[in-house]
């Protein structure tokens, strides 16, 4: 039997603190070359993607750049028409007009076209246009479409009256009010500007 008071406490725990610092030693030095061989890995497969695009790839001509930017600009030309353009100032004649041709065009009939007075929000000039359109559903949605795809800015305070084949539609068609703008930024130095 052993006799605790024989064991060299001294030493055991010495060998058990060794014996801990090899264990994570270890622990760390397979760690690092596990982390290494992933990491490794990933760089040969994502250099062999690289290798393969490169294989793969053409450059293209100068017919197709010529192409590319034939269909950039043509690209712009309809974004720009799809943009609704925020106006200095509308006539309301003219946009009376547009929403008749388009009623017109979708083949809906315009029972009320109703201007009110012009008013301003902040830096905004509200047209408001009340509208009234009956016709089949389709025909009804087309001529919705046609509203919103005037180019002009607007807003509807409120949702569309539909009652049957009929819809009654609020917008205000909006302006920028540049004057009252320029009022309120303007930039008066009170310098007069020598001339050149």
């Amino acid at each position: 039997m052993i006799e605790w008071d024989e064991i060299k406490w001294g030493r055991a725990i010495g060998i058990i603190i060794l014996a801990l610092v090899i264990i994570a030693g270890a622990i760390f030095v397979v760690n690092d070359y596990i982390v290494s061989n992933r990491l490794k890995a990933k760089l040969e497969a994502q250099l062999d993607d690289l290798g393969n695009f490169y294989a793969t790839y053409k450059p293209p001509s100068a017919k197709d750049l010529e192409r590319m930017q034939a269909q950039i600009e043509d690209f712009k030309k309809e974004l720009a028409k799809l943009r609704p353009r925020l106006e200095t100032s509308l006539d309301p004649n003219s946009l009376e007009n547009k929403i008749r041709e388009r009623a017109n065009w979708s083949g809906v009939s315009v029972d009320e076209l109703n201007f009110s007075p012009v008013t301003t929000e902040g830096f905004l000039i509200l047209y408001p246009v009340s509208i009234q359109v009956s016709g089949p559903n389709t025909q009804l949605s087309r001529f919705m479409m046609e509203i919103d795809n005037l180019g002009l800015a607007k807003r509807t305070p409120e949702a569309p009256a539909i009652s049957g084949n009929t819809v009654k539609i609020n917008y205000q068609f909006l302006a920028f009010d540049l004057e009252d703008w320029n009022k309120s930024y303007s930039c008066n130095l009170g310098v007069t500007l020598p001339r050149l």
